[in-house]
């Protein structure tokens, strides 16, 4: 939980008196600090008044409860701790900073993200099929590079913008499909494009299925199979894979439904399918394979994917591309490490493998090195530590990669907070 310092008092986020402080640090020109590091400097705030419709408000004499919200600073996303609500991944840990102020913006008031993508939400969406021209998630093919999202970097987006590719010790057994599915359709709520300003209304995750309730488990998928048929437009599908046969797919928890792939990206699917199952060889299994699919429905109610996004997952469910990445993350949850997985949005960009958020005030970037590292990681690591975010270098092949030591958090009050509360 996060905590702020206001007038040399500590608050935590939830606390019923922190809007009371906030519109008396507003009035009076105080500056909020963030408690999330307290091995380091406190991190001023920014108060920005809005009015209950949350039109931004300039003046004093402003009808009605206004509303007074805490922004971190400007350039300062990283300097936050990666616990911390605040906190923004830079360049280097996650491919979405490639993709900020492109394909992903954020509206004024910070709530939802504004998208740019690259397939078809709806038969009228022509410009955005043809110009990304994709299969399955293929963002190579995008004319230029983080314009729009394929179908790949938007499973990302959402995974990443639910926080599934974070994991601790206190999360093992914890998370299962439906806290996937409740996390993920919560998210798309905060979705938007230009022309549909909330997602939510293309998107379907299916619940756990039991056989007492799969009538009831059919009729959810029947009413936006029949609303995307009437209004002609797509179903982004969230779903676990379960089955490939003749071309149809199953996924877990749909069995009453089967899905045709377009002719065309059958190849590439199955080539992918086959990259993926080989990463599910693992000691322990792999685990899941999480699926994102646009769904076109057509005459008499059939089902054809004209564009499938897959990621091979962990037992906890944290999405992983390769088996050195397996190897670190089984590592990581061995040693009940706290962490979050870097997710590349479809780009071959040399990111850290992950962020352990465990190691301090800014947690420990972790990089996979086979041999020597790349040009382009030289790079990435230059660019993190820069910002103060220390490296750890692991050995591709070795089979149990090393780890730094934790390093333990304080409280405010024992960081020098006068009744603080841990943040």
């Amino acid at each position: 939980m996060t905590a702020y310092e206001i007038d040399n008092r500590a608050y935590d986020e939830d606390d019923a008196e922190l809007p009371a402080a906030l519109k008396r640090a507003h009035g009076g020109g105080s500056r909020p600090l963030c408690l999330c590091r307290p091995f380091s400097a406190k991190l001023p705030m920014v108060i920005e008044r809005r009015s209950a419709l949350g039109q931004a408000v300039i003046g004093q004499n402003t009808p009605g409860h206004d509303l007074y919200i805490l922004r971190r600073m400007p350039g300062q996303g990283h300097e936050h701790n990666p616990a911390c609500r605040h906190y923004e991944a830079p360049e280097g840990l996650t491919g979405r900073a490639d993709h900020l102020g492109g394909a992903i913006r954020t509206d004024d008031d910070g709530a939802h993200h504004i998208l740019r993508l690259a397939f078809p939400l709806s038969h009228k969406d022509k410009a955005a099929a043809s110009d990304g021209a994709m299969t399955l998630g293929d963002a190579s093919k995008l004319r230029k590079r983080f314009a729009r999202l394929s179908l790949l970097g938007f499973l990302h987006h959402v995974l990443e913008t639910a926080e599934l590719h974070k994991m601790h010790k206190g999360l093992h057994g914890k998370r299962s499909w439906n806290v996937m599915r409740g996390r993920i359709l919560e998210t798309m709520s905060a979705q938007a494009t230009s022309r549909y300003r909330n997602l939510a209304a293309f998107s379907f995750a299916p619940r756990i299925f039991s056989p007492e309730h799969k009538d009831e488990l059919f009729r959810d998928w029947r009413v936006i199979e029949r609303k995307a048929g009437a209004e002609k437009r797509s179903i982004l599908l969230f779903a676990e894979l379960k089955d490939i046969d003749a071309g149809q797919i199953t996924f877990k928890h749909l069995p009453q439904r089967r899905f045709t792939l377009k002719p065309d990206i059958q190849k590439p699917f199955l080539d992918a399918l086959e990259r993926i199952t080989g990463l599910m060889t693992g000691p322990r299994g792999a685990g899941h394979v999480i699926a994102c699919a646009v769904v076109i429905v057509g005459e008499g109610d059939t089902l054809s994917i004209i564009d499938i996004a897959m990621t091979a997952a962990t037992p906890h469910w944290i999405p992983f591309g390769s088996m050195a990445e397996y190897r670190l993350l089984v590592a990581s949850d061995d040693q009940g490490r706290g962490y979050f997985k870097s997710l590349d949005y479809g780009q071959d960009n040399a990111i850290a493998a992950l962020l352990l958020t465990d190691t301090g005030d800014s947690g420990t970037a972790v990089f996979l090195i086979d041999e020597q590292p790349t040009d382009a990681q030289v790079q990435a690591i230059k660019a993190i530590e820069d910002k103060g975010i220390p490296v750890w270098r692991c050995d591709i092949a070795e089979g149990r990669p090393a780890l730094p030591p934790r390093r333990s958090r304080t409280s405010p009050t024992e960081a020098g907070v006068p009744g603080g509360t841990a943040p």
